[in-house]
């Protein structure tokens, strides 16, 4: 397994919540190409821990998504920040893996996504009319715009990168 530390504590992580997006969106070069790999945080917002009385921690996922023609591939990995120290957790936050197709229109893209697994997740049960039961697989529509830095999702850039590490959700029956 890979292990990534590309994210640094910042001491204003509220500036991490949002890029401006104006300054990006009409900046692409028209030979550019979707495929590789982009990286980005997602807030999950403050949370506390009964060990630690009065400590807030910031919540985050390490978000990884690899786009392969049309195939799209997403892993989600928890991070804790609290002040300046970064602690990649073994559990809390849970780790989401999907996988799906994207539609391409121009520059924007919309990926249709559909939970593959998840380590360390609540699991949603439906109960069908026989009385037997069924795990509802979550599913995941995100709009996305293309820009040369990378795909700005819901105000955060998800910067492209040069290497292309293989994803536990490009693999999962290797897995699990």
């Amino acid at each position: 397994m890979t292990a990534l530390t590309d994210y640094s504590c910042l001491s204003k992580t509220d500036d991490l919540t949002s890029v401006d997006t104006a300054k990006y969106l009409n900046v692409i070069p028209k030979d550019i190409s979707l495929n590789g790999l982009y990286s980005g945080l997602e807030y999950n917002g403050i949370t506390t821990d009964p060990a630690y009385p009065g400590k807030k921690f910031k919540s985050f996922h390490s978000v990884y998504l690899k786009i392969k023609g049309d195939s799209v591939f997403l892993d989600k990995n928890p991070i804790i920040v609290y002040e300046k120290d970064t602690t990649y957790s073994a559990s809390d936050g849970g780790f989401y893996y999907y996988s799906g197709t994207l539609q391409n229109n121009d520059t924007t893209i919309i990926f249709n996504l559909k939970e593959l697994f998840c380590d360390y997740c609540s699991v949603l049960i439906k109960t069908k009319a026989a009385g037997t039961k069924e795990i509802v697989k979550k599913t995941k529509r995100i709009k996305a715009h293309l820009t040369e830095k990378g795909l700005i999702i819901e105000g955060h850039l998800y910067a492209k990168r040069a290497e292309n590490i293989p994803l536990r959700s490009e693999y999962p029956r290797a897995i699990n």
